[in-house]
């Protein structure tokens, strides 16, 4: 009798309001993932995370090589965490780590309350949550500490916000949504350095796409909006940046793709002329162009000690000029080294554990991860769960894609409208990414997969 009740009890809780879904999907997403933050704790710590630890622990000076808003997290979390335990450091990466990994389990169960809302089927959600708490990406990027993750997360968000608010084609849109699709934009402007680009894209194509739509009004308030917006971040990351000191090697950083390219072509003996040497030679000798090159990663270039990066920053017209003759000069070349510094983003055939998950500390992190679970349980649940072979992030793109043409070919364009932030990511990745294989990238792709399958369903329905 006592187990009926209980079994009519637990059956309540999941079938029943839209709200007691989402309560019970965090509390089962939390308890499901609660064993990796046990064998990982206090969390991945990334070399890029301890330059934002240093910032934020005023070890160093502010810069926005690693976002400003994202430092501002972690010193607003070391305040907190100091505070209430009288303990900084190692207090704030624990009450980081289970603070992210709570918001992963929310912002996930949100989703499905959504669904549950716009009336998908409940088999689709109960699988969603399934999926959610059994598939290790999504916990371990909820315990890596690298600003890769609250970043996909608000694109993730940011994405099912325009589904909602899209999906129905609205005559109009309220001041308060409007409100909130400026805010969504201004985090995601500030929370990576290449958000800005992100923006600009799905603020021109939502705009343009509304037009299509016949919803004049709403283009417009969105158009301007965003050109506003578009404004201010430019401003700020620009000349307020330059002026506080906070925009260091900016140049460098963003032409990691082009710097690849003219390694390739010297390191296969491709056509230079006379000027082409010596306006590389400013930068590094030739030799150490053929010896760095890497077609996977341009930081042994960039980050080499024999890379004049000063010079770099000052001349980068001329370097984009002579990038530009020595590309028309080597076509072929040119196209084959782009083709590898970008494989893992369109080659499903092709991954790497490079930047896959955060599952350990770097050289530079002085901070120890501790695997409480084994040290408790006397059972490794790493071993378990370590990834034995690398999912492509390609496949991910790929789905993009593919949501993209199906929204194109029904005519779906309000669910087109939700694809156009990651499309934007995925572009800005595929002109400026320093690494060939880093599914961190790219990971709110991954996040949006269950969203690309409603908008798909939805395209079928309308046909239908």
């Amino acid at each position: 009798m006592y187990l009926r009740l209980l079994q009519v009890g637990f059956l309540r809780i999941i079938l029943g309001g839209g709200y007691r879904l989402l309560i019970f999907a965090v509390l089962f997403l939390m308890t499901m993932w609660l064993p990796y933050l046990l064998s990982y704790f206090p969390g991945g710590i990334f070399s890029d995370t301890v330059d934002s630890i240093d910032m934020a622990l005023y070890k160093n000076e502010l810069d926005n090589h690693n976002p400003i808003l994202y430092t501002l997290v972690w010193r607003f979390i070391f305040w907190i965490a100091g505070t209430f335990s009288g303990k900084t450091e190692y207090a704030g990466l624990n009450l980081f780590t289970v603070v992210q990994t709570f918001v992963c389990a929310f912002v996930l169960s949100y989703f499905l309350f959504q669904c549950y809302r716009w009336g998908c089927n409940k088999l689709f959600i109960y699988l969603c949550l399934l999926v959610f708490s059994v598939f290790s990406l999504y916990p371990f990027y909820g315990i890596s500490l690298w600003k890769d993750t609250p970043f996909s997360i608000m694109t993730f968000v940011f994405s099912v916000f325009l589904y909602y608010l899209f999906r129905n084609s609205p005559e109009r849109i309220s001041a308060w949504q409007l409100v909130i699709y400026c805010i969504g934009s201004v985090f995601i402007i500030f929370s990576r350095n290449n958000g800005i680009y992100v923006a600009a894209f799905y603020f021109v194509t939502v705009t343009f796409i509304l037009f299509i739509m016949r919803r004049k009004n709403i283009a417009i308030k969105i158009g301007i909006a965003s050109a506003a917006m578009l404004a201010v971040s430019g401003i700020i990351q620009g000349p307020v940046y330059d002026s506080l000191g906070y925009d260091i090697n900016s140049h460098t950083e963003s032409l990691g793709i082009p710097m690849q390219q003219v390694a390739y072509i010297i390191s296969t003996d491709g056509k230079l002329t006379e000027d082409d040497i010596d306006e590389i030679s400013n930068l590094m000798p030739l030799e150490k162009w053929r010896e760095l090159y890497d077609p996977t990663v341009a930081d042994y270039i960039k980050f080499s000690g024999d890379f004049n990066r000063e010079y770099m920053e000052n001349n980068s017209g001329k370097f984009l000029k002579t990038y530009v003759h020595i590309v028309l000069n080597n076509p072929v070349k040119a196209v084959k080294a782009y083709m590898l510094s970008t494989i893992g983003f369109w080659n499903v055939f092709e991954n790497s554990g490079a930047s896959y998950i955060c599952n350990y500390n770097y050289p530079n992190a002085d901070y120890v991860m501790s695997d409480y679970f084994e040290y408790y349980f006397k059972y490794s649940f790493r071993n378990m769960v370590e990834p034995k072979k690398y999912i492509s992030a390609a496949i991910f793109v790929w789905i993009m894609l593919g949501t993209v043409c199906i929204c194109l070919a029904e005519h779906n364009y309000s669910g087109l409208i939700c694809v156009m932030p990651t499309m934007g990511l995925w572009l800005s990745v595929m002109l400026a990414v320093p690494l060939s294989y880093s599914l961190r990238y790219v990971y709110s792709l991954f996040l949006c997969v269950p969203l690309y399958l409603i908008v798909c369903i939805d395209c079928f329905r309308k046909q239908v």
